[in-house]
């Protein structure tokens, strides 16, 4: 541990710092858990997350101090499995952010399997776990993929994602032989594409395949229109 006066390594079961000769547990100036420097008043460590105040343990390879506050929630490490505060936002032990790593339960500390998407010891789900009732992994990303741009729910089958999809073949089809079928096909392909993107609906990569394929059908559209319209100007001026 570290003298909270001085900052100086003392053995954990020392009753005073050799450096100072300070109490080892007074002082407030450094973490007794990592030995960085305190601001003046603060209750948790920013280097490490232990709490500066409480009966702390240190030395025992936790990620944070434990007080002996009753009911106190508690979590392990995804990448090395050891004890950690779920206050803390790295394990001190092998330097992982809190969440990362797929080698433990965070919520019983038992090893899991590789890519197993429940915990086999407490039931625990592994892809989005909770932690005392509490969902703590992906919070971000999951109201991200849940909300659309302006802040309203995410709704929506893969309906226009299939049907832009089906249209954008379509439109490449229709385009190489007919022209105006192609492009018609392909202008409501982009239009049901765009929305469904737009929208956040399901199927984004069956929305982007069909805007694909409906601005090439668009362009084979144009190209066989063009050549037709040519040829019939040609056709036209032979006959005269």
């Amino acid at each position: 541990m570290f003298c909270k006066n001085c900052g100086n390594y003392i053995a954990n079961d020392a009753a005073v710092c050799l450096n100072c000769g300070v109490a080892s547990n007074k002082g407030n100036a450094y973490c007794p858990n990592c030995g960085s420097a305190a601001s003046e008043g603060a209750a948790i460590c920013t280097a490490c997350g232990t709490a500066l105040s409480g009966t702390s343990k240190i030395g025992t390879g936790v990620a944070s101090v434990l007080t002996d506050k009753k009911g106190e929630k508690t979590m392990y490490c995804r990448n090395c499995g050891n004890q950690m505060d779920e206050n803390a936002s790295v394990c001190v032990k092998c330097g992982v952010p809190k969440n990362k790593g797929t080698a433990f339960c965070p919520n019983c500390g038992k090893p899991t399997a590789e890519g197993a998407a429940v915990c086999i010891s407490c039931g625990v789900s592994l892809s989005r776990a909770k932690i005392g009732g509490v969902d703590f992994s992906n919070i971000g990303s999951s109201i991200s993929n849940i909300m659309n741009d302006d802040g309203s729910a995410q709704g929506g089958g893969p309906g226009f994602a299939i049907a832009s999809m089906v249209l954008g073949i379509c439109s490449v089809l229709g385009g190489c032989c007919t022209g105006w079928i192609g492009f018609a096909c392909a202008v409501v392909g982009l239009i049901l594409g765009g929305i469904s993107l737009k929208q956040h609906r399901a199927g984004k990569g069956m929305a982007v395949a069909g805007l694909v394929l409906s601005i090439i059908g668009s362009i084979c559209g144009v190209i066989v229109l063009l050549f037709g319209g040519l040829s019939a100007l040609s056709a036209i001026g032979t006959g005269a």
